[in-house]
């Protein structure tokens, strides 16, 4: 079959629009002869083309650069700009350019605004604790989880069990709604969701503390090595194998994550942490003093559902497994979000308040001397700190943080040592109504008590309606003076401590090593103690020994005063005792010079927790909020006396077979 020839293509034609001089005939060849069998078109190179298609008038390029014949305006130049006359006639001035933000900034990134800013709203309510929220200890075993109730067959072994595993608040008909253990604290899954931690404690039981920030997972099964399946004996009169199983069972392993730097801030001698190797290069413990006595729990944490935040807890519960599972303590807690935009330094934060300024100061302070910690707790200690420049503190606007920091003070530094004017400052930040006037009382549960003098009851009593204690001491002040005149030791303040009965009969026995009572017996007190007057008996709502120290502060507007919201309560949780050792002991010279005295170093928040337009209503609220009973009215020791201080803890027996067995 004879193959097809291809036909030379023509570009220009005979067109007559076409210059007669530049008339030529342009055709781009192809390899192939002519269907008739002439000859082939003359083959031209591409320079050949390219210049005659510069001729061309339709097709060649304008510009001189490329052999064109140019517009006539290259070597002009710019354009000048031309004044207008007199007149205003004249051409008008060009538009000037726009600068670019980019150009001025040339390793600049162009501002992202996201379509749906998150607001702090929804920030707050992904994390658990958003709200503040005040959560009370209960039974728990060594490990920090709740008690389990044992499960039998036999009901009526069932309730037997039942009996002694239950909880005090099951047996009530009115259960605590808030509940909280030592795991619920720190979370879920530690290993991978904890930061960073700092734990400050009066007292740290070794390794049980730092064991619960390790995850517990089970081990997967494995089988026997080869050589314990070659003394397999197999039995043949029966014909069948009697080796046993060889797979292993699981076991539970705890993982602890060499990136979690915890922060262990104590006040007794405990064992060091290199005694433990397992937690040599991730425990950084520091001896602050014997005074210590403040407790917090202060985590960074980061998951997918919340995102990274910063969870403060706040309490008078030791870290150890009797504080947390044994006695009932009170518990604050509170989430807080992280800033879209982290400032440049922790100090530079723009939402701090006075919580998280106090918070600062009090881990700057000389109280926990830390100029004799270790490197390593130094370095962890300003790495947790650099994060709270990314922390949103705006919520913790209506909270304040109540400090002592241990040690003598005198003249301008009184102010900044805490104590009783911490006090003051917070309550009168608050801003009482009616500008504090009205009846002033106190309730304060505690588990130590001592000497208790007329003098400190009167500066308490001041401090909780905001009136410092120089003002007190002074008593040329007018509400000074009204504070002195409306006070009454049975009636302003009432101390609660449990009776020598409720510790006796309490089933947890290791709960009665947290009661302290300081001082003469019951029936021996001074005249100058005035316990016997102020004391009240605590009964708690769970049936058990309470270790938290709590403060009730209640405010009854004056009875000609009519509005909404015109009774109000506060209430502080911390670790501070009713004694000078924890408020201070303030004394005031001949010349106007204060000084203050404080033996233990104690953190705690106070916050406005009820407000009600009839003191009734209020009175419901609170009676709801606490942990104790105060319905019928808080009784006086006539029947029964106070508990005593216990016989010393008997030492733990070693476990194991003792060494050269």
């Amino acid at each position: 079959m004879p193959s097809k020839k291809r036909k030379a293509v023509d570009l220009t034609g005979s067109s007559s629009d076409s210059d007669s001089s530049n008339d030529r005939s342009i055709s781009l060849v192809k390899t192939g002869k002519s269907k008739k069998g002439g000859k082939e078109p003359e083959k031209r190179e591409h320079g050949a083309l390219a210049s005659e298609f510069g001729k061309s008038k339709e097709l060649a390029p304008r510009s001189i650069l490329f052999g064109g014949q140019g517009t006539g305006k290259e070597h002009s130049g710019r354009l000048e700009h031309v004044q207008p006359d007199s007149d205003g006639e004249g051409p008008p001035p060009p538009k000037r350019k726009r600068k670019s933000d980019t150009l001025e900034r040339p390793n600049s990134v162009l501002p992202f605004a996201a379509l749906n800013p998150e607001t702090p709203q929804q920030r707050l309510s992904r994390l658990e604790y958003g709200q503040a929220t005040l959560l009370f200890t209960q039974r728990a075993n060594r490990a920090g989880r709740p008690k389990k109730k044992k499960q039998s067959t036999d009901a009526s072994s069932s309730e037997e069990e039942g009996s002694d595993t239950d909880s005090g608040d099951e047996r009530d008909p009115k259960k605590l709604p808030n509940k909280v253990c030592l795991a619920t604290v720190i979370g879920a899954d530690p290993d991978a969701h904890v930061r960073s931690a700092v734990v400050m404690t009066p007292q740290a039981v070794y390794p049980w503390l730092p064991n619960r920030f390790a995850t517990t997972r089970l081990s997967k099964p494995r089988p026997d090595k080869p050589q314990a399946q070659a003394h397999e004996s197999l039995d043949e009169d029966e014909g069948e194998s009697t080796k046993k199983s060889s797979k292993k069972k699981s076991t539970k392993i705890l993982l602890y994550a060499s990136k979690i730097p915890l922060v262990l801030i104590h006040g007794n001698d405990g064992p060091a942490c290199d005694k433990n190797g397992a937690f040599k290069e991730k425990c950084f413990p520091h001896n602050a003093s014997p005074s210590f006595g403040s407790s917090a729990f202060i985590l960074t944490r980061e998951s997918k559902e919340e995102h990274r935040h910063l969870r403060l807890a706040i309490s008078s519960a030791n870290a150890s497994p009797e504080s947390w599972g044994d006695v009932e303590n009170t518990v604050w807690i509170k989430d807080l979000p992280r800033l879209t935009k982290p400032a440049t330094s922790a100090l530079l934060n723009p939402t701090h308040t006075d919580f998280s300024s106090a918070l600062l100061n009090f881990m700057h302070s000389d109280a926990l001397q830390l100029e004799n910690a270790s490197p390593g707790c130094l370095a962890s200690l300003r790495s947790f700190q650099e994060t709270m420049r990314e922390i949103d503190f705006t919520t913790t606007s209506d909270v304040r943080l109540i400090t002592s920091c241990a040690g003598k003070y005198e003249g301008d530094a009184v102010a900044s040592a805490g104590g009783l004017n911490s006090l003051a400052a917070a309550i009168s930040s608050l801003e009482p109504a009616h500008e504090g006037a009205g009846t002033w009382t106190v309730e304060y549960q505690t588990p130590q008590v001592g000497h208790l003098s007329r003098k400190f009851l009167l500066r308490l009593y001041g401090a909780i309606q905001g009136i410092a204690p120089s003002e007190m001491a002074d008593g040329t002040s007018e509400p000074g003076q009204a504070a002195e005149a409306a006070f009454d030791p049975a009636k302003s303040v009432a101390v609660l401590f449990p009776s020598q009965d409720t510790v006796d009969t309490c089933k947890e026995k290791q709960a009665k090593y947290q009661i302290v009572w300081d001082g003469e017996p019951w029936d021996e007190l001074p005249k100058s103690d005035l316990r016997p007057t102020a004391l009240r008996q605590l009964k708690t709502k769970s049936g058990r020994l309470a270790g938290s120290n709590l403060m009730l502060i209640l405010h009854r507007a004056p009875s000609k005063v009519d509005g909404a919201k015109t009774h109000e309560a506060f209430l502080y949780i911390g670790s501070h005792l009713p004694s000078p050792k924890s408020w201070g002991k303030f004394q005031v010279s001949d010349d106007t010079n204060a000084v203050v005295q404080l033996d233990r170093t104690d953190l705690g928040v106070l916050y406005r927790c009820a407000e009600a337009t009839t003191w009734k209503e209020l009175q419901s609220e609170v009676s709801e909020l606490v942990p104790y009973k105060r319905k019928k009215g808080l009784c006086n020791f006539e029947d029964d006396t106070p508990a005593t201080t216990p016989d010393p803890k008997p030492a733990q027996k070693p476990r194991g077979r003792p060494k050269g067995s």
